[in-house]
């Protein structure tokens, strides 16, 4: 995962959720298992997000009315807090993916990197443990 620098600082962001490790999360979400992420990047923000990946039980196929396809690779990502909000985030989310959770430029830049570093891990999850193993 490329590093992402807090523009005013040069900090370099922290991937993994303070709840469990980048690695957990992709390995659940690999499994099905919808999960929650408590991050803390290091710029003095946080964020919960619960991730529901549409391949599921009880999600795959049924959710053609919210434009994802059968057997889609797309996480429902569901910003918790005072407001609550969500979007159904594929492969290769770009910043403008993120306006529906955010109107903030630079929350929308750190989360489709967190996203992005998220479905790198979900991919090496893949190949180091066949579906049939984790499911």
């Amino acid at each position: 995962m490329k590093p992402l620098l807090f523009p005013p600082t040069g900090r370099a962001m922290r991937a993994d959720p303070v709840n469990r490790s980048l690695v957990t999360v992709a390995a659940m979400l690999r499994g099905g298992t919808p999960t929650v992420a408590l991050l803390e990047p290091g710029d003095h923000t946080h964020y919960g997000l619960l991730l529901t990946p549409a391949w599921a039980p009880g999600v795959d196929g049924a959710l053609d009315r919210a434009g994802v396809p059968p057997g889609g690779r797309y996480l429902l990502v569901t910003r918790l807090g005072d407001e609550v909000r969500s979007a159904w985030l594929h492969e290769g989310v770009l910043p403008f993916d993120l306006e529906p959770l955010s109107h903030n430029g630079w929350t929308q830049e750190l989360l489709a990197w967190w996203l992005n570093g998220l479905w790198e891990a979900i991919a090496r999850v893949e190949v180091a443990a066949p579906a049939e193993q984790l499911t």
